[in-house]
């Protein structure tokens, strides 16, 4: 007599699992799409907050200091367009437009970070 691996019944569970586990990460992604702000900062100090989420139109902006950088800031997100410092890693960084990303110029002395409402870190997941 053969004995089957799997019965209906178990199928039907597996199915509805990976349903409910779909669900979960729809809902997620789509809960950590509002309540963006990006904040740039010159030495540690606070130059600008932007809510990402009410830009309607682009435009840059001037962060100056012992080296001068370009921002952009999009709809899509906010990025450093250009910056006269040597690797240009900054430049290169792209576009930012997810909670918890940051983009660092070290020799300009300028950072970009995402930040937003039910933010995660490393710790709480």
């Amino acid at each position: 007599m053969k004995t089957r691996l799997f019965k209906k019944a178990d199928l039907f569970i597996a199915l509805a699992v990976l349903l409910i586990g779909a669900a979960a990460l729809i809902f997620i992604s789509l809960s950590q799409g509002g309540g963006r702000t990006a904040v740039v900062e010159y030495r540690g100090e606070t130059v600008r907050v932007i809510d990402l989420d009410g830009v309607k139109e682009g435009y840059t902006f001037t962060v100056s200091g012992d080296l001068e950088v370009v921002i952009e800031v999009s709809p899509q997100g906010i990025r450093f367009l250009s910056s006269p410092c040597p690797d240009k890693r900054c430049v290169e960084f792209g576009l930012l437009n997810k909670k918890g990303q940051v983009a660092v110029c070290m020799p300009a002395g300028v950072s970009v970070r995402i930040t937003g409402e039910g933010e995660y870190d490393g710790v709480t997941g």
